[in-house]
């Protein structure tokens, strides 16, 4: 293609992240991001089409492939690139949505190579039409191209167009900027004071950072694909967790963080806890408007003691996000090499609380959409993901994990003692120490006890506590054995 047709431009920091995570893991699909939007009601497939390659040209990020040469890794721009709309009619399938599922399925976890990958491989969309009046909107891209935020951006615009298309008219003009402001911005503020400023808050913040606490008290690789559990916390759990925000004038993101923290601590012991918070990083005009990859994970660390009232720890939680987000821009990956971890087991957080807080949902000329995640991204241990999508309905509480670490049992099992805890947590209307509650489902810890109590007599009285705790490990060397004190 001519050079005066396409823009040439670094990447930014989080796409730098992206690019060598999935160099050294080059055939998982894992960072493939995937979703798909369920519209109810009569679409018409060819305006839809319209709209869909109206907003391609229109979003730099969706016309972006990528290349490294003796200069450097570059990102470039094209401006008219081969792309395909996939059109799918599965009507008449026994089961037009399992068909329709294999096939998102299928191109979600096709591994993607970025240094051949057209702009075409890199993101892909299709529509898939259930019944005439009832289809899919699959939307797949690498997150080198597009975070959740720059998704629901294209999501909106598409869905704006369209509708503006089927009225007969035309959309206004949309105020996204060029993704090489975006860029810009990035390296601006990567040779900024603020910078220095938010590494300082980070190496203070982590110096003397605990060890991960997982609820698998393990580690293991990056997973090709997630298992994931789902369930809903019920209306009368999710308003009584509502009026104790209300009450402690904590915003909703830091109920669903601090009721995760509290689990956690419950299950895995010691006081000094760290979770992982995904965040936009989206400082400023720029990058609230370009469609891009910018998102972070923080380290949140908080104190979570016995005799912490629930109303304290979301005091702390919501006082400890504040900080955390004043200075998000910094990236995990500088993060992890200030502290000297560069294994890939080497972490600075284990579980995380990923929230989903969707704002009114995109219409269609009418045709009402409910979103649906596939595949949000790389989790590494286990994500807690709360999805609100407003109109009165239940709280979607998602368990997603990698799977070396957590069978779809195990997995279950993790979420419904996080349910019950927060039944219990929520219960009575009063306000008990932290540590007058227990995570275990009724009669789960008896029947533990029951268990180890039982193997007691038979044991020789020859053998030694060692050979006997390395017996048990060899039994159950994925649950949590012994925790004494607090580590360093």
């Amino acid at each position: 293609m001519p050079h005066s047709q396409t823009t040439r431009l670094p990447l930014t920091a989080a796409q730098s992240g992206m690019w060598y995570a999935q160099r050294l893991d080059p055939d998982n699909p894992i960072y493939n991001g995937g979703q798909y939007w369920e519209i109810d009601g009569q679409l018409d497939p060819d305006v839809f089409e319209q709209a869909l390659r109206q907003v391609i040209r229109e979003t730099d990020a969706l016309r972006t492939r990528f290349v490294e040469d003796r200069d450097g890794l570059w990102q470039l721009v094209e401006e008219n690139p081969r792309r395909v709309v996939h059109y799918l009619d599965v009507s008449r399938e026994d089961d037009p949505r399992a068909a329709a599922e294999e096939w998102m399925w299928a191109d979600l976890t096709r591994p993607i190579d970025l240094p051949a990958a057209a702009p075409a491989d890199l993101s892909a969309f299709a529509l898939i039409e259930l019944r005439t009046d009832h289809f899919l909107w699959y939307h797949r891209c690498h997150h080198i191209l597009l975070d959740g935020y720059g998704s629901a951006l294209v999501a909106r615009r598409v869905a704006e167009v369209y509708t503006a298309l089927a009225g007969g008219t035309v959309a206004a003009q949309n105020d996204w900027r060029p993704l090489g402001e975006l860029v810009r911005a990035d390296q601006e503020y990567r040779a900024s004071e603020r910078h220095a400023q938010d590494r300082a808050y980070w190496q203070a913040q982590l110096y003397d950072r605990p060890v991960v606490r997982t609820l698998a008290g393990r580690t293991a690789a990056m997973p090709r694909r997630l298992v994931r559990s789902t369930a809903h916390l019920s209306p009368e759990v999710t308003a009584r967790l509502r009026d104790t925000a209300a009450r402690a004038g904590v915003p909703w993101p830091p109920v669903l963080t601090a009721t995760f923290a509290a689990y956690l601590e419950n299950l895995t012991g010691g006081e000094d806890v760290v979770v992982g918070l995904p965040v936009t990083a989206r400082v400023g005009q720029t990058a609230r408007a370009t469609p891009g990859m910018v998102s972070n994970v923080l380290p949140v660390r908080l104190r979570v003691s016995a005799d912490m009232t629930f109303t304290e720890l979301l005091t702390q939680v919501s006082s400890r996000m504040r900080a955390a987000l004043r200075h998000q821009r910094y990236r995990y990956e500088d993060m992890r090499r200030d502290a000297g971890l560069m294994g890939e087991d080497e972490q600075l957080v284990g579980p995380q609380v990923n929230m989903m807080l969707f704002g009114e949902r995109p219409s269609f000329a009418g045709c009402t959409a409910t979103a649906h995640t596939l595949n949000l991204g790389p989790v590494q241990d286990l994500s807690a993901v709360f999805q609100d999508q407003g109109d009165g309905r239940p709280l979607r509480v998602d368990f997603e994990a990698n799977p070396g670490l957590y069978s779809e049992d195990r997995l279950a099992l993790d979420q419904q003692r996080f349910l019950a805890f927060v039944d219990r947590l929520t219960a009575g209307g009063d306000d008990p120490p932290l540590g007058a509650l227990d995570a275990m489902l009724p009669g789960e810890r008896d029947r533990l006890l029951e268990r180890g109590a039982g193997a007691a007599p038979g044991a020789p009285s020859d053998r030694t506590l060692t050979e006997l705790f390395e017996e048990q490990v060899g039994r159950g060397g994925d649950r949590v054995a012994v925790v004494c004190g607090e580590e360093s």
